[in-house]
Parts: C-alpha cells; structure tokens; sequence
C-alpha cells in the first residue's frame, strides 16, 4: 500500500496517541488537513476510528516485516549453498592435483 510523505507522517504521529491539534501543530498544517489525512488513512487501511488505524498498520507492519525476513532467509539459504558448491569445487580440484 502506498502512503504519501504527509501521511506516514500523520501515521506515525497517530500511532503515537497524539490528538489532532497536536499533529497539525508540528506538522504546520491546519487541523482539517490533518483530519482528511486521516480519513484517507482509514480509506486505505479499512479503519473505522483511530485505534482500528493503529491496529491495522501495526499488522501491516509486522506483514511486511515477515515477507522481508522470509525473503532475507531464503537468501541466505542460497548463498550457503552456493558457498558449499564453491568449498566442495575447490576440495575436487585440490583432490585433481
């Protein structure tokens, strides 16, 4: 899913607990920007109020973090294998001479 800048922003401040006047404070925006950034987060997360936001990107988090983790695992997988196929090579042709 992709976010703009504003709202990963938004996002991470939400996910903090903070209330919109705050967010818009530090962001420098009005609170009604604010408040259609979040209401566009809960369009693309399925989010009926602030919490089911924060829940819902935390499970995407963790979603992305495991096809990330998977990803890494495979791999490095492939380069252990690839490093054996490589020792045992060498172990051959050291044999060979």
């Amino acid at each position: 899913m992709d976010l703009t800048g504003r709202e990963r922003e938004v996002l991470s401040r939400v996910r903090a607990g903070q209330p919109t006047k705050r967010i818009a404070s530090e962001l420098g925006v009005s609170q009604q920007a604010v408040k259609a950034h979040i209401a566009h987060l809960f369009g693309k997360f399925d989010a009926a109020n602030r919490a089911g936001l924060v829940a819902r990107s935390v499970g995407r988090d963790r979603d992305a973090t495991a096809r990330r983790m998977n990803g890494l695992r495979r791999a490095n997988r492939d380069l252990r294998a690839a490093n054996s196929d490589l020792r045992a090579r060498d172990g051959a042709r050291d044999r060979a001479d």
